[in-house]
């Protein structure tokens, strides 16, 4: 009995862990300094949940990831088109918060 026990409390803390994992992405969403898709202008929650996107940034040799939200995953091809020109509205954002 005591490990069938044990067992549904194991299951216990993993499920309540998975659900801290879930309310900590959610909480990230509150640090992103813009409200608007960096491609459309619409904001980020007009086609519900935003789209994240991790786009990779090279800057003075040394390759790293930046967090991009959109409003949908379709604008992250015209993003790739000119990463620079969408990086540059997100940086201003991040400069002004």
């Amino acid at each position: 009995m005591k490990n069938i026990y044990s067992l549904f409390c194991c299951a216990v803390v993993l499920v309540l862990s998975g659900a801290g994992l879930c309310a900590s992405e959610s909480a990230t969403d509150s640090t992103y300094p813009l409200k608007t898709c960096v491609v459309s202008g619409k904001s980020l929650d007009s086609m519900g949940e935003p789209y994240v996107h991790q786009a990779k940034v090279v800057k003075d040799g040394v390759e790293s990831t930046v967090e991009v939200q959109f409003c949908c995953k379709p604008c992250t091809k015209t993003f790739e088109k000119d990463p620079a020109k969408y990086l540059e509205k997100l940086d201003k954002a991040k400069a002004g918060s």
